[in-house]
């Protein structure tokens, strides 16, 4: 039995990534996607059915009723399964943000401690040349000590110029998260997989309205001069390819 992933390759090679780990890592997100593309299959399957008894234009309608909901149930599906890799990246960006902050205190007594604190190093910090601090900065977020890292946080006088403390505030967390950033990063790659799936969601869902020979419409779905132009009875079609010639009327089908 093929995988999620094998199913997906086959609508469209673009809907998954070209590393199999990654693959297996997203089994969840593909399975639902491969689902998705079922339902959407199936419905464009029965806008092909849709009665040739139909006037034209009637027939035309249904199609396109059926096809714009089919494709609105696809993005639907396809947001709802995608929402927890696309958020990931966010919340563990947001939790190394907070361990990289000073802790709120659950005292007043504790949080004047911590600001007394903050304060006497910045005093003794101020009696040092600039480059002992920036030194001494580097030493101890290497070491995972954030005390002078907070401390400078509340400081009204730039002790240290602020790209040395970004760059501080990053290795701090390199050094004493590495577990968050090393998520960080797997979620990334995830986020980076769903997004290329997205990317070639539309294109995937064109290839089986144009297997089924509703390509055209599909299209016309999203481009209003070539909705337009489906829209037209036949024969203001042929007064179209009378005046503007057979080229132009193939040509508005592209």
């Amino acid at each position: 039995m093929p995988t999620p992933a094998e199913v997906l390759k086959k609508i469209h090679p673009g809907l998954i990534s070209r590393n199999s780990d990654i693959n297996e890592s997203l089994f969840d997100f593909h399975n639902s996607l491969a689902y998705a593309f079922n339902n959407f299959r199936q419905a464009i399957e029965s806008a092909g059915k849709v009665s040739e008894r139909l006037k034209p234009e009637e027939r035309l309608k249904d199609q396109q009723e059926i096809m714009k909901k089919a494709f609105t149930n696809l993005q639907a599906e396809f947001d709802k399964a995608a929402h927890p890799y696309k958020s990931r990246t966010g919340t563990i960006l947001q939790e190394i943000e907070t361990a990289s902050r000073p802790a709120t205190h659950k005292s007043e007594t504790a949080e004047l401690i911590a600001l007394l604190r903050a304060q006497e190093i910045r005093r003794e910090l101020s009696t040092l040349p600039p480059d002992e601090r920036t030194a001494l900065l580097r030493s101890t977020v290497a070491a995972g000590d954030p005390s002078i890292l907070f401390a400078l946080e509340g400081s009204i006088l730039p002790l240290i110029p602020a790209p040395v403390v970004e760059l501080a505030k990053v290795r701090y967390q390199e050094t004493a998260l590495p577990d968050k950033i090393e998520a960080l990063n797997v979620a990334g790659i995830f986020e980076d997989s769903v997004t290329t799936s997205e990317r070639f969601m539309k294109s995937a869902a064109a290839d089986i309205a144009k297997a089924e020979g509703l390509g055209a419409i599909f299209d016309s779905m999203s481009d209003p001069d070539k909705a337009a132009f489906m829209k037209m009875t036949e024969g203001e079609k042929t007064a179209f390819i009378s005046d503007n010639g057979l080229d132009a009327f193939k040509e508005s089908l592209r």
